[in-house]
């Protein structure tokens, strides 16, 4: 009986993780949450309340959007399905930490700016260091913003 017993406390104590206190994960398996490739603003009539691309008052054709130096930034028209909302979508490539400054026009008359600050977490493990907007300002427009996701609601008059 002594044998089994110790026998059995062996092999519980080589089992055991005897690095206690460092962090060898496995994040081969883990699925994380891509870096932030994207910027989504609604914009609204401030009368009636309706997205002013799904009522048809402006198309894509009518929206440019540029950074601080005058070169064109790559957008899109796209549905969040969460909200079912068609939203506007800045894709910058050049992101990385630091502050983003876009003007935005829509049409021949409406013309603001957006600013974007950009930082990484502070997080450990498998999904650490993420790139993602901390901060989002609209300028020259009324507006508000929903903190999470970020997403820049514009009411144009």
């Amino acid at each position: 009986m002594r044998k089994f017993l110790f026998l059995f406390a062996f092999i519980i104590a080589v089992s055991c993780d005897l690095n206690t206190g460092v962090d060898e994960s496995d994040c081969s398996a883990v699925l994380c949450a891509a870096d932030v490739s994207t910027l989504h603003l609604v914009v609204l009539d401030k009368g009636s309340g309706e997205n002013v691309f799904v009522n048809g008052r402006y198309t894509i054709d009518d929206v440019m959007v540029t950074d601080g130096a005058e070169k064109e930034i790559p957008f899109a028209l796209s549905e969040v399905f969460s909200n079912n909302t068609t939203t506007l979508v800045l894709m910058d490539p050049e992101w990385k930490i630091g502050s983003f400054i876009y003007s935005i026009t829509l049409g021949e008359e409406i013309e603001f700016k957006v600013a974007a600050e950009l930082d990484r977490d502070n997080n450990t493990g498998c999904c650490a260091n993420r790139l993602f907007v901390s901060e989002v300002e609209v300028i020259g427009i009324s507006h508000e913003i929903q903190k999470v996701p970020q997403i820049a609601t514009i009411f144009l008059e």
